[in-house]
C-alpha cells in the first residue's frame, strides 16, 4: 500500500536475472501515495482540549478541515497474485529503499551477489 512495494526477480536459462513483475506505485496524486490512516474524532479533539493542547489542538483541526489528510484502508491495497518458481528472488521494501536505489541498480546488486 502507497510507498511499499516489491520486485519478482527471475533467473533466465542463462542464469541471468531480470524483473518478472513488479508492483505499480499506488499514489492519489505526485508525492501524495495511499496511506493507512483514520481521521481524528471528536473524542481525539476533546483529549487534546482537556490536556490544554491548544496549539496540536488548531493544527490537528485545520488539517482535518482541508481535507488534505488521505485516509486509506488495508481494502484499497492493491492484491496480487502471480507464479514464483524455485530461485526466484522477491524484494519486499518501503519507500526508505525504492526511493533511494533505482530498479537498475538492484539488478546489479544482484548480479553482483550471485556472481561474487
Amino acid at each position: 500500500l502507497g510507498d511499499s512495494g516489491f520486485l519478482l526477480i527471475s533467473f533466465g536459462k542463462t542464469g541471468q536475472p531480470f524483473i518478472k513483475k513488479m508492483s505499480k506505485e499506488q499514489q492519489h496524486e505526485f508525492n501524495i501515495p495511499f496511506q493507512l490512516a483514520k481521521m481524528p474524532g471528536e473524542h481525539e479533539f476533546k483529549i487534546l482540549r482537556s490536556r490544554n493542547q491548544f496549539r496540536e489542538f488548531m493544527m490537528l483541526k485545520k488539517v482535518v478541515e482541508s481535507g488534505k489528510m488521505c485516509q486509506d484502508s488495508p481494502s484499497d491495497a492493491s492484491l496480487e497474485e502471480f507464479d514464483v518458481v524455485e530461485n526466484d528472488l522477491l524484494i519486499l521494501a518501503t519507500d526508505g529503499v525504492f526511493d533511494n536505489i533505482f530498479s537498475y541498480e538492484i539488478m546489479r546488486m544482484v548480479r553482483e551477489t550471485k556472481d561474487g
